[in-house]
């Protein structure tokens, strides 16, 4: 595996790779469900590009980016380990050369549901994407469909900017208990896992309604919320309804709906959701 830390180099190593390429773009602290990303590109590709940058636009403030969990070595080792062929490691001066660098701002889609309580996340997604897409220029690249509404923001990405980049979805990977794998579950005590456990839980209740057009949204949110908020550790930031593609709200239960949920336990803020099925 080729470690690769400048944006010059990779622009010049991608010029000689002849066969498609495949990029995972991550922000490290790779878990499971990273691998299951690996494991779906690597038969479709001669050349799998496994990135790590630990991305400051799409983190505010008051986030955890000086405490985000990962290990670059570790994370090295499991890309060797699943057959990543170059691994694009930069700096935050290589992606950032100025500090008013150009920025891609995704529309309304970024500053709705995730995009509303996270300012500015999206548009530091979109544009540490693009330069990823711009300096490895895969063919395929995959994301997973834990970040429903950043999937939603690259395909827009890729469509209205003419990009020919294939986006392979990643379906949410989970424990056995049902909590999906996130960098930031290992901010959670034994206590806080428990009541982890119990989103996944609230989204099967939510998606059990039947949807037929007649149901109100607010009264799966109500349900859901109860469900919830009877753990004394969880507290909601968000839990809503929305169409797939838009985002936004919908006010009756419709096949194909997302319910979508941020919320916080302990130090931990986790999201998921659910494609709400007939």
């Amino acid at each position: 595996m080729k470690v690769i830390r400048t944006s010059v180099e990779m622009l010049a190593l991608r010029k000689t790779l002849k066969g498609s390429v495949g990029l995972v773009a991550t922000l490290g602290g790779i878990h499971k469900g990273h691998v299951a990303h690996f494991e779906t590109l690597r038969p479709k590709v001669d050349f799998l590009v496994g990135s790590i940058f630990l991305n400051p636009t799409q983190f505010s403030r008051a986030e955890d980016i000086d405490s985000y969990p990962h290990n670059e070595n570790d994370d090295l080792t499991v890309f060797k380990k699943n057959g990543v062929d170059i691994a694009f490691v930069p700096s935050v001066e290589e992606i950032y050369t100025k500090k008013d660098s150009t920025t891609v701002d995704p529309g309304i889609l970024g500053r709705i549901s995730e995009g509303a309580s996270r300012e500015g996340h999206f548009i530091g997604v979109a544009t540490v994407v693009t330069k990823l897409f711009i300096l490895v220029s895969p063919d395929v690249a995959s994301f997973g469909q834990k970040d429903a509404q950043q999937l939603q923001v690259i395909k827009n990405l890729i469509r209205d900017l003419g990009l020919k980049v294939e986006i392979i979805t990643i379906p949410t990977i989970r424990d056995v208990d049902g909590l999906a794998f996130s960098t930031r579950n290992q901010y959670l005590n034994t206590a806080e896992r428990t009541s982890a456990s119990k989103i996944y839980k609230s989204l099967l209740l939510g998606d059990s309604y039947e949807k037929n057009g007649t149901i109100k949204s607010e009264k799966v949110i109500k349900s859901v919320k109860e469900y919830l908020t009877r753990d004394p550790l969880m507290e909601i930031d968000y839990l809503e309804i929305v169409d797939s593609v838009s985002f936004k709200p919908n006010k009756f239960l419709e096949n194909g709906n997302i319910l979508v949920l941020a919320v916080r336990i302990g130090k931990a803020r986790l999201i998921d959701n659910i494609i709400l099925s007939t």
